[in-house]
């Protein structure tokens, strides 16, 4: 990769982020959006992940309306969002029964560590459909923020099995499992360009589900809520996904909050799939 289509891979990286961090400041009060450095990676984690749905979902209603998709068109609205948002910060409301910290694992980190180094090394049998979207056809830059899913993926896998309890060592294994995993389906899917983004939807409505089954978190409901139905933003299998997500996170929410949480869901996935469906549309007449 030149020293070209890394700077401007990082710099889609940092946009990609930063919309989804100020769309993460809209959604209620509570982690993942911390800062300090443990907390960084679900942060960044879940910010791409939302950057993600945001343009893809920013796309498919610019063409829509007939209007020429550009980077500028994508991401200047953000800007103005943030703007009001900074203006309009509350104070650092956090729910209640945050987990507790525990202790640090070397062998565990060890082995994340290799499972992140795995992912990257597999990122050349993978595209991504935000690259695209921003930078246009360059395939090296793509891979990377292909790879930048995957590792998205794995913290967010990592959070949700902390917030379930699961041992450090006991979550490496899986969270090296499931790279493992993505590498050899990445290398069989000849470069499917939604395989990394769909396993990031899907990792995202699991995890942030456990957080608001467990600790009734509002923000993580969204967060499950907007990743599963993101999946139908991608079309195809993706559409069967969010809704197996959905229905699973409807059933399994205490009673006093189904109808909300069903009412949310199902008007999330219906925006999803529109715009799933005008974005076809513009692929195969515009």
């Amino acid at each position: 990769m030149s020293a070209t289509d890394l700077a401007l891979a990082a710099l889609a990286l940092v946009a990609i982020a930063l919309v989804g961090r100020v769309a993460l400041a809209l959604l209620p009060p509570g982690p993942p959006g911390f800062h300090g450095l443990a907390d960084l990676p679900i942060t960044w984690a879940a910010s791409h992940l939302l950057g993600s749905l945001v343009l893809v979902a920013e796309a498919d209603l610019t063409g829509a309306l007939g209007l020429r998709v550009s980077p500028a068109l994508l991401l200047a609205p953000w800007a103005l969002v943030l703007v009001v948002r900074w203006l309009t910060l509350p104070g650092g409301f956090v729910p209640r029964h945050a987990p507790r910290a525990e202790v640090a694992n070397t062998l565990a980190r060890a082995i994340t560590f290799a499972a992140c180094v795995l992912a990257i090394a597999s990122a050349s049998a993978q595209t991504s459909g935000a690259a695209s979207l921003l930078l246009g056809d360059r395939s090296a830059v793509s891979m990377t923020l292909a790879a930048a899913n995957v590792l998205a993926t794995l913290c967010i896998c990592d959070a949700g099995m902390r917030g379930a309890r699961r041992a450090p060592l006991g979550r490496s294994v899986v969270v090296f499992s499931l790279s493992a995993t993505l590498a050899l389906l990445a290398t069989s899917a000849d470069g499917d360009g939604d395989l990394s983004s769909i396993v990031l939807c899907c990792a995202g409505g699991g995890a942030f589900a456990i957080a608001w089954l467990r600790r009734a978190d509002k923000r993580a409901r969204m967060l499950a809520i907007l990743a599963s139905a993101g999946a139908a933003l991608l079309g195809g299998l993706g559409w069967t996904f969010a809704l197996a997500l959905l229905t699973g996170l409807v059933v399994r929410t205490a009673a006093p909050a189904r109808a909300r949480t069903a009412a949310i869901s199902a008007l999330v996935l219906a925006i999803a799939v529109a715009l799933a469906c005008v974005g076809e549309r513009e692929l195969a007449y515009g």
